[in-house]
């Protein structure tokens, strides 16, 4: 029987959908349609399988990951779906938890692990500059003597100076991350 489910991740949590996705899973329901904020589930025997998502450049519809997901195929990891983000894609697969040390393996690409942290990083860089103008604006407003909503912009800039910052601090987390998974990378090598 397929049962739909809400839940809202921002594009930054892929971690942590994929645990809520497996979560899912081990109560007996496995993805099969993905989305932004919905998402289908058919009834499965529980604990039986295991959700994996991926970071992929390119489209869903481009060669090189339709021939990807053909490979993944011939060893029982089952392309589900994507969900497109400006020039990539976040790919979801299920597969069976007795697959799930070569499932690891197959999905350990360092390098797009990489590619997904800087394209983070620079949204999260993009939106402090943009969010921390408007806060600029805001508090300039709320100095201005004859402006009668003085306090409401003032309220609003704060807000949106902490979310400004708080965007700064989660690039530059973003950028640690990418430092260590190039170590890793070099390690591998």
């Amino acid at each position: 029987m397929r049962r739909v489910f809400y839940n809202l991740f921002w594009m930054w949590q892929l971690e942590k959908e994929e645990q809520w996705l497996n979560e899912m899973a081990n109560h007996g329901y496995l993805l099969v349609h993905p989305g932004k904020i919905r998402y289908e589930f058919d009834e499965v025997e529980r604990g039986m399988n295991k959700v994996k998502i991926q970071f992929l450049t390119g489209s869903r519809y481009n060669k090189k990951n339709e021939d990807y997901f053909r490979f993944l195929e011939d060893v029982d990891i089952h392309f589900v779906g994507a969900v497109p983000m400006l020039g990539s894609c976040v790919c979801y697969f299920t597969y069976e938890s007795s697959l799930e040390q070569s499932a690891i393996e197959f999905f350990s690409d360092i390098d797009s692990r990489i590619k997904y942290h800087r394209l983070m990083c620079v949204y999260m860089i993009i939106a402090s500059i943009i969010i921390g103008l408007g806060s600029a604006l805001n508090i300039y407003m709320a100095m201005l003597p004859n402006n009668f909503n003085r306090v409401l912009n003032g309220i609003v800039g704060g807000f949106s100076l902490a979310v400004a910052i708080r965007s700064i601090v989660y690039a530059i987390q973003e950028y640690l991350v990418i430092r260590r998974l190039k170590k890793e990378r070099k390690i591998h090598e």
